[in-house]
């Protein structure tokens, strides 16, 4: 018995490798069906380097900033983990939208694939309650007043207004608590629901298959491995060198330390936030929850 037949025999991973690699894709299903492995990669990427910069971060208000400072201008190849981190937020951003539309454009919502699609857009809320999330944490002056804005937005929830923004200060002004729960959230509850959607959703895709495209194709159903899975390595390997250039050639934004006491900073949110911002401009006072929340919500559902 050769080594790989010893350990098959206790593992059976060639009866798992066959289950991923040997699944049969209908014809026709060609570039277009990658953008759920680019998900994949840049999902990976946020969690490595998540971890790596939560080693040397500190989560108050004295140390946040500095600790900033140390990865950027200290650690060995830090600004480009945290670049990889910062713009892997919009590149995630981009590459959930995309992946969205490409479901919506091929039909690959319908029955029987209604839970994968709601999974979808419960991965995407979540996605979003990580760029929201670590907003916060590198305490300067735009992070400190756009997590300020937010709360008051969120102030205009009716009935329960207060109670969300209470619970989002951790206190009667933003400090040291507001900083903690935001961080606590970034890396423990959100990663927590991220891995746990995102099974169901690779579980659901496999359970049903790939959709294929919308108008059937003629022709034989070929495995994923090798033919499908080399347009997955292309595309992942030229979103990543894209990424990684952009986290070597461009310094991630840092700001000035958070100065509660400046009044005059206008702050400008990330451009995946803007559209909230400007529908404020149409919704003002109790119309702002509409434009916020109900208008967005109804959008990422449809």
């Amino acid at each position: 018995m050769s080594f790989f037949d010893w350990l098959d025999h206790r593992t059976n991973y060639r009866a798992t490798k066959a289950h991923l690699l040997d699944e049969k894709l209908p014809p026709g299903t060609g570039w277009w069906f990658v953008t759920g492995s680019i998900m994949l990669l840049l999902l990976g990427v946020q969690l490595i380097t998540g971890i790596v910069l939560a080693m040397y971060y500190v989560p108050s208000p004295e140390y946040a900033y500095d600790s900033l400072r140390f990865i950027m201008d200290q650690l060995a190849f830090g600004h480009i983990v945290r670049g990889l981190h910062s713009f892997g937020a919009s590149f995630i951003v981009v590459g959930s939208v995309v992946h969205m539309l490409r479901v919506v454009l091929l039909g690959s919502y319908k029955q029987p694939r209604e839970v994968t699609w709601l999974t979808g857009v419960l991965l995407l809320l979540i996605i979003m309650g990580f760029a929201l999330s670590g907003y916060l944490l590198p305490w300067d002056q735009r992070a400190y007043w756009a997590t300020t804005v937010t709360i008051n937005i969120a102030r205009g929830t009716p009935i329960i207004g207060e109670q969300i923004a209470s619970v989002m200060r951790g206190g009667d002004s933003l400090g040291a608590l507001t900083l903690l729960r935001w961080y606590a959230a970034h890396v423990f509850l959100l990663p927590a629901a991220l891995i746990a959607f995102t099974i169901s959703h690779l579980y659901l895709m496999r359970r049903h298959g790939i959709s294929g495209p919308p108008v059937p194709v003629q022709g034989e159903s070929k495995p994923f491995f090798p033919s499908h899975a080399l347009k997955d390595t292309i595309v992942v390997a030229a979103v990543f060198a894209a990424l990684f250039t952009v986290a070597v050639q461009v310094r991630a934004p840092l700001e000035a330390i958070a100065d509660p006491s400046d009044a005059s900073y206008i702050p400008r949110p990330e451009w995946y936030f803007l559209f909230l911002f400007q529908m404020l401009k149409y919704f003002p006072g109790p119309l702002e929850p509409v434009a916020t929340m109900v208008i967005p919500g109804v959008v990422v559902g449809l």
